[in-house]
């Protein structure tokens, strides 16, 4: 048991000296995809199901690290309303060499980078898809739509049933 923690308390080491010399560089819209064929009224959205994905490549000079944000609108009948796929591309100067442990631990870093950019771009696809008005709000994991309340489940967050119209905003 000692020898785990210890092992985890290199880990964090490591992996906070390798944060400490990274560079962010670049930060950019690598593909986006909007699926809002469906026409549908805005009372029929019941749910919102938010996750993310995340890779990384090695480059010459340092890496890429790519976040995926999956935001798809259900009803309660498990179908499908629309979606939206954007991926984001945080380019990394780095002297040292990213590990997958590394990685595994940056994930956090990479949503913090990102959060507003995808935030900024769901306000703006959701508006011209004639979604109803989703609101993410500065912090990670808290989706709201008019209407309805977000439960947050971590990586992924569901909307169960609409909330009455007397609920805070």
């Amino acid at each position: 048991m000692a020898d785990r923690k210890q092992a985890s308390k290199l880990s964090r080491e490591s992996v906070n000296v390798f944060l400490a010399q990274a560079e962010l560089t670049n930060i950019r819209l690598l593909t986006l995809h909007v699926d809002a064929e469906q026409d549908f009224q805005h009372s029929e959205v019941t749910g919102i199901n938010q996750s993310e994905k995340f890779r990384f490549g090695v480059g010459d000079d340092g890496f890429r690290a790519d976040i995926s944000y999956i935001v798809k609108l259900s009803n309660g009948k498990d179908e499908d309303l629309g979606s939206l796929e954007a991926v984001f591309g945080c380019y990394y100067r780095s002297e040292i060499q990213i590990t997958d442990e590394v990685f595994q631990a940056l994930w956090g870093t990479l949503r913090f980078q990102t959060w507003a950019y995808f935030r900024e771009l769901m306000s703006n696809v959701s508006m011209r898809a004639n979604w109803p008005r989703i609101t993410v709000p500065l912090l990670f994991h808290q989706f709201k739509v008019e209407g309805a309340e977000v439960v947050d489940g971590g990586d992924t967050a569901s909307l169960p049933a609409a909330a009455s119209s007397d609920d805070p905003p």
